[in-house]
């Protein structure tokens, strides 16, 4: 061989062995992007607050609950996180040329994102509210955003300056996004919004200044459109009318009048011949329907009117024209449930659906309904899988997380309407692997892990991921299988009050319950609880239960056999949110409304400690396998570890409530599920010598002294203050205790 050939040999060898893989971010799994200290995965991508995509419909966008997702619309892959906003991101928005995404926040700040680059490139500042809606002039150039400070600003995107504050509203706060109030003249020169003092105003973007003040209406103006050509503005009201307007002359053409309730929406259609006008429908017996209507622009006549489902907040033509959305929404529950339909504009049908999680702004609904239509029905589903549903503030996220007994698969629950539903998670490939159709206030495996329980009541078979059984006993707040497999505990009750001077009229529906697993009968029941039963917790050997109340405030301990209640225990200012057994069944913890974390002496049937740092309730708390540590979750958004009485670490991560913790079955990784639509799994610290330093202080008065050691020494047998997380205390205790004297 050559030595020239010999020697480039040689180098290509060795220059494999020296390859250094690429690590950087864009090739991790995006259930490492963004994660917190001390998280080591996420999963789920958060509920969704807006959607919008690119003109040539090649790039999707998501304003979640943890984020900004960009997606690929072709493969729908993931591209990146951007993160930044400290607050709700209500809307976002591309510019016309697709390099540039805005979003408003509930942080009171838009921020501009490049699209290539995927980074924060300016943060518009001076609203002093959160921001609603953020939208780019036809050009680009320019940026409106609508505030709950009651102000349109007006920002120069080259140089991210405000040009401009629009002031004179009078009814802005409050307001939905849901409500389109703000709209571009087709040139971009005129911007026209509607409010709830009854006028419409018109405002010249070059000058930042009104041009106009369009009186007529009645009431509150909810939206405005632009014709095609610019000439002319639509308007509808909650005066029941549709008016038009003349954009040059800043008069009346029109009104046109038909609707019985209040108008939400109106649209052009492409070609500026039909005004599309959709909201309620009021009627004695029909009060839950609302009416689309079509008019013809021309000769101002109605041509057809349309009943559909309640509440029509939203309405678009499609690109041709022949084809209208419209978007309905519905309080159930106290939960909003949303919609889209579709209709022939000519053969007045309804041809497909879209479900309230799937779309949410009308620039990005034709893409995808073109989409759906060339790649099958399930293509948005799939690219949108792992994204929860967001249409409350506190309703939308994951409120159950649980391991399997193996450790290998988590499963999460949340409530069906909000698109949650029950998951199953693999730890291993951090990937969704099934999802349950079934709400899941409560979720947990049973003791073999091949059985799960949601809190529909229902029975789910881990490996077919099919239905086995349903005990009909409604939704509940709290569901666990006995140690054994054999039993199932529920807790249920909603605080509903009849009257707000007789307490004794709270709903009555606050049991405790036990059900046989194999016949799914119900064992027994207890009503002792006033209020709703939040939460159940088996003992180790599965000889007692323990409940957590809402209104009476209390923990209460049953004989599961004799089925008789053995001991209530109060202390708790506030209501009980969850209960748990350590896992020698020696101490209850208890977490609370009051802010605080209660541990419990069984045996004593007393209280021990009090943990205090929270700044809100407690919504769940469970202690390690071991016992050693105890986590808790909270309205707050962090979650908390404690060893031995004292705080040793706050996590810190979720952008919402964290409802529900739990420990893997090694003790090595905490799982917490939030309102913000996510399972972040936490890497748990190792426990040190200074954390017992710390607990040798056991009466909190800032020094160990004899104090410490005689507590310690009259709770001998007793299961706190254990100190040392053997289950017991006993003359290590006291040793720590002396070792620390001071």
């Amino acid at each position: 061989m050559k030595p020239k050939v010999f020697l480039s040999l040689m180098l290509l060898i060795l220059s494999t062995f020296l390859y250094v893989p690429n690590t950087t971010a864009e090739n991790e799994p995006y259930t490492q992007w963004g994660l917190p200290e001390g998280a080591k995965a996420r999963l789920g991508k958060g509920g969704i607050n807006d959607i919008t995509c690119t003109q040539d419909g090649a790039l999707l966008a998501v304003a979640s609950t943890i984020g900004i997702w960009i997606y690929d619309v072709q493969t729908s892959e993931a591209l990146a996180l951007l993160t930044g906003h400290t607050g709700r991101i209500n809307s976002i928005a591309f510019s016309p040329n697709g390099h540039t995404l805005a979003s408003g926040s509930s942080d009171n700040t838009v921020r501009l994102w490049d699209v290539a680059t995927r980074t924060e490139i300016g943060r518009l500042e001076g609203h002093t509210g959160g921001i609603y809606s953020v939208s780019f002039s036809p050009d680009g150039r320019t940026l409106v955003s609508r505030s709950e400070d009651n102000t349109l600003r007006l920002w120069d995107v080259g140089t991210q300056t405000q040009i401009h504050t629009l002031k004179g509203y009078t009814g802005l706060k409050g307001l939905t996004v849901n409500i389109n109030n703000i709209s571009f003249s087709p040139d971009g020169r005129t911007l026209a919004s509607g409010s709830s003092d009854n006028t419409v105003r018109l405002w010249d973007v070059d000058t930042q200044t009104e041009i106009g003040t369009l009186e007529g209406h009645t009431a509150y103006v909810s939206s405005v459109s632009f014709s095609p050509d610019g000439k002319t503005l639509a308007s509808g009201s909650h005066d029941r009318t549709v008016r038009l307007w003349d954009v040059a002359t800043q008069t009346e053409i029109g009104t046109l009048a038909g609707h019985t309730g209040w108008i939400h929406s109106v649209s052009f259609s492409p070609d500026g011949q039909i005004i599309a006008s959709g909201g309620d429908y009021v009627h004695a017996r029909l009060w839950s329907h609302s009416e689309v209507r079509l008019w013809n622009v021309a000769t101002q006549t109605e041509i057809t009117m349309s009943m559909v489902g309640p509440g029509v907040t939203g309405i678009s033509f499609s690109p041709d024209g022949q084809t209208l959305a419209y978007k309905t929404s519905q309080i159930f529950g106290g939960r909003v449930s949303e919609r889209v339909d579709f209709w022939g504009v000519n053969a007045q049908k309804e041809y497909s659906t879209l479900l309230s999680w799937e779309v949410h702004t009308w620039d990005v609904l034709w893409i995808i309904e073109a989409q759906k239509r060339k790649k099958g029905y399930s293509w948005f589903r799939t690219m949108l899988e792992e994204h929860t549903a967001a249409f409350s503030a506190r309703d939308p996220g994951i409120n159950s997380v649980s391991f399997s007994p193996d450790g290998k698969t988590i499963v999460s629950g949340g409530a069906m309407v909000s698109g949650s539903g029950v998951r199953l998670w693999d730890i291993a490939t951090q990937t969704q692997i099934g999802r349950l159709w079934a709400g899941g206030n409560s979720v947990s495996f049973s003791p073999d892990g091949k059985t799960i329980v949601s809190g529909s009541v229902s029975l789910w078979d881990v490996g077919t991921l099919t239905q086995i059984g349903t005990f009909g006993v409604g939704a509940l707040n709290s569901v666990v299988f006995s140690p054994d497999g054999r039993t199932l505990a529920c807790a249920s009750g909603y605080n509903s009050v009849i009257s707000v001077y007789d307490f004794s009229y709270y709903n009555h529906d606050h049991i405790v319950s036990l059900w046989d697993v194999e016949t799914q009968t119900e064992i027994g029941r207890h009503w002792e609880h006033i209020g709703a039963v939040k939460s159940v917790s088996f003992s180790p050997d599965g000889r007692t239960l323990a409940s957590a109340g809402s209104i009476d405030g209390t923990v209460r301990l049953w004989d599961v056999e004799a089925w008789t209640e053995i001991a209530v225990l109060r202390g708790h200012t506030g209501w009980v949110n969850s209960v748990s057994f350590r896992p020698d069944g020696k101490t209850i913890v208890s977490g609370s409304n009051d802010r605080t974390v209660r541990l419990w002496d069984v045996g004593r049937q007393a209280e021990i400690s009090t943990l205090e740092g929270h700044t809100a309730a407690v919504n769940s708390v469970s202690f390690s396998p071991d016992g050693h540590i105890l986590a808790s979750g909270s309205d707050d958004n962090t979650v908390r570890l404690w060893d031995a009485r004292v705080e040793i670490d706050t996590l810190e991560g979720h952008t919402a409530a964290v409802n529900s913790v739990s420990f893997s079955p090694d003790g090595r990784t905490l799982a917490s599920g939030s309102d913000d639509g996510t399972v972040l799994l936490w890497e748990l610290p190792q426990l040190t010598t200074e954390t017992n330093n710390i607990a040798a202080d056991v009466n909190m008065d800032g020094v160990v002294n004899i104090q410490d050691l005689v507590i310690v020494a009259n709770a001998f047998e007793a299961a706190e203050p254990d100190l040392n997380g053997d289950g017991v205390v006993n003359i290590l205790d006291l040793i720590i205790v002396a070792q620390n004297f001071k």
